[in-house]
């Protein structure tokens, strides 16, 4: 059994609201950094943004991006799970949580521009 602030093996991170909204990016950032800290970096969308837009940037097929995004999947969780639900993709395109309006924006570019756009 592990403590609410702890990283879960079983959570789906990506699960939407009836608002449309995720668990990370339903927290008040600004209390949750004070009060709970750990509550916060348990829902941070891992890998990180940067990790992915590093996969995104190779120039690589559509195939071995996908097959590179499980890798990088599986080595951010504890049980290596390779789960395309453990990619918080609407949290690093949409959360505020991740950056202002004008950083979100060129994520989702991005994301189009190198694998939408391509497929």
């Amino acid at each position: 059994h592990h403590s609410p602030d702890e990283p879960s093996n079983i959570a789906d991170f990506s699960i939407l609201d009836h608002y449309g909204k995720t668990p990370y990016m339903l927290l008040n950032a600004a209390r949750f950094v004070k009060e709970r800290p750990k509550t916060l970096e348990a829902l941070r969308p891992r890998p990180s943004w940067e990790e992915v837009e590093n996969v995104l940037s190779r120039g690589i097929s559509i195939k071995l991006i996908c097959a590179a995004l499980r890798d990088l999947i599986a080595k951010s969780n504890p049980k290596k799970s390779r789960a395309l639900r453990r990619l918080q993709i609407l949290d690093m395109l949409f959360c505020e949580l991740e950056g202002d309006e004008v950083e979100l924006s060129r994520r989702r570019r991005v994301v189009f521009d190198r694998f939408l756009k391509s497929a």
